[in-house]
């Protein structure tokens, strides 16, 4: 019956993710790129500059010390995308479509950071001040905003929301991934031991995400740029001791992406239509750009709209175009996508001959602890706003007692099945989001002009729902 459950989640999962998803997904990215003029690349630079700036926030007034800065705000949606992502998904993505699915996980890189740009300035534009002076946004106000059955859609996505962050990418994956790691360099633990790290590891989320937005992005700031450092660091060693394989390696991948056959023996049979949608799938899931979720956390930074859709599109740069490129460059270079392993297995081989680094058997692991556990703390707030607009205030003391719950109880349990249940709940978040943002192009253009060209773009007088 569980193989049964399996196989139909399995097919559902298929279906969902085949090309009527990536035409969507493909297509918002193109049209959103058209709209605003590649804005993703002419204000790339522009984006860095604002990182570190204290911009006013959406009122007009300085900040107040009830919002986090841009920084601190990208750091946050960082920490709940990188790691699985970007040392497993890569692996998978190349198993599945050959060295031609990292070039189209970087297409989908390049136009998701216009999808990336425009929901983030929405939420910000939407976002609203609760009686202590906070701000709170997401798709879900600007989806209420356009009214008509995306008042519903507002609702429903904060129930998939939730779901997402309660029984799957949140905890039980994350949980999950971190103690199989802890297992990995402990060398078969004993049940006690698991209980105990898996307690701990609940006990330390606790006392992060009880401290709400400001520590849990405190925490995430600290952790990510350190973590992602370290980690491209360690895989520009495997680069550079591979250079005589660089551009070889280069025009595989870009040959594999058009080639009627992947080239190599470890994808054979792998077309054009399976490179594209490998790369596709794991390039927008590896990011999140067009789920809506990342916009929950941008509408509480101190920055104005288009300042922050700047900031925030540096997510999607950082996590796929640099990241993952390079970890799949060097799975190319090094031969390791064709070995026949798969996943974390692939990964681990890139490190096996790392000399130099002391502890080079054990950095895939110990980057997944650290990983998972950033991303678990940043998933609960998703959650927690998603609680807060769907049933008010009082229930997030109880949201978070459940998601420390589920954060302990994911140790234990076997996920493949909930992760392609969260990988479906996905789609059901990004659809409405998609369709919302698309909707609402004509505002964040014109929102886009008034915010950079003041003189030359009539003021908004009025909203454009």
């Amino acid at each position: 019956m569980a193989m049964a459950f399996a196989e139909i989640i399995e097919i559902i999962y298929g279906w969902l993710w085949g090309p009527p998803m990536m035409v969507l997904v493909m297509g918002a990215g193109v049209y959103l790129s058209v709209r605003l003029k590649w804005i993703q690349f002419r204000r790339l630079g522009m984006g860095f500059r604002l990182l570190f700036e204290t911009e006013e926030s959406a009122n007009g007034k300085s900040p107040d010390g009830k919002s986090i800065s841009p920084f601190s705000v990208l750091c946050t949606s960082l920490a709940a995308t990188l790691g699985t992502g970007n040392i497993v998904g890569v692996a998978t993505a190349l198993f599945i479509g050959g060295p031609g699915a990292l070039f189209w996980m970087m297409i989908a890189a390049a136009l998701g950071m216009a999808v990336k740009y425009s929901e983030c300035l929405l939420a910000a534009a939407t976002r609203r001040q609760d009686a202590d002076g906070r701000w709170h946004g997401g798709p879900f106000y600007y989806m209420e905003r356009l009214g008509g059955l995306f008042r519903p859609m507002a609702k429903l996505f904060c129930v998939f929301t939730i779901g997402v962050s309660l029984f799957g990418i949140g905890t039980l994956v994350q949980s999950n991934t971190v103690i199989a790691s802890f297992s990995e360099l402990a060398g078969e633990p004993s049940v006690v031991a698991t209980i105990i790290a898996a307690g701990v590891l609940a006990i330390i989320c606790g006392i992060v995400i009880a401290g709400g937005l400001k520590r849990i992005s405190g925490v995430a700031t600290l952790l990510v740029p350190v973590l992602a450092m370290l980690y491209l660091a360690l895989v520009m060693i495997v680069i550079l001791s591979n250079l005589s394989a660089l551009v070889p390696s280069l025009v595989l991948i870009v040959r594999s992406a058009f080639a009627p056959a992947a080239v190599g023996g470890g994808a054979a049979g792998a077309g054009l239509l399976i490179a594209m949608k490998a790369g596709l799938s794991r390039g927008v899931l590896s990011n999140e750009a067009g789920l809506g979720s990342e916009p929950i956390a941008a509408a509480a930074s101190s920055a104005g709209p288009a300042k922050q859709g700047l900031v925030s599109m540096l997510s999607v740069f950082i996590d796929t175009i640099v990241l993952c490129f390079i970890t799949g460059l060097a799975l190319v270079m090094t031969g390791a996508w064709n070995s026949g392993e798969n996943g974390i297995a692939m990964t681990n081989q890139l490190f096996e001959g790392l000399r130099v680094v002391p502890f080079h058997g054990q950095i895939v692991p110990l980057s997944l602890i650290f990983f998972g556990f950033a991303t678990i703390i940043s998933w609960c707030y998703y959650g927690e706003e998603s609680v807060r607009y769907l049933l008010g205030r009082r229930w997030i003391g109880a949201y978070r007692a459940v998601y420390v719950a589920m954060v302990f109880a994911g140790a234990f349990l076997e996920v493949d099945v909930v992760f392609a249940m969260a990988d479906i709940a996905n789609v059901f978040m990004m659809v409405p989001n998609l369709f919302a943002v698309l909707i609402s192009a004509g505002f964040v253009v014109k929102l886009t002009k008034r915010d950079w060209n003041p003189q030359s773009s009539a003021p908004l007088k009025k909203e454009p729902w």
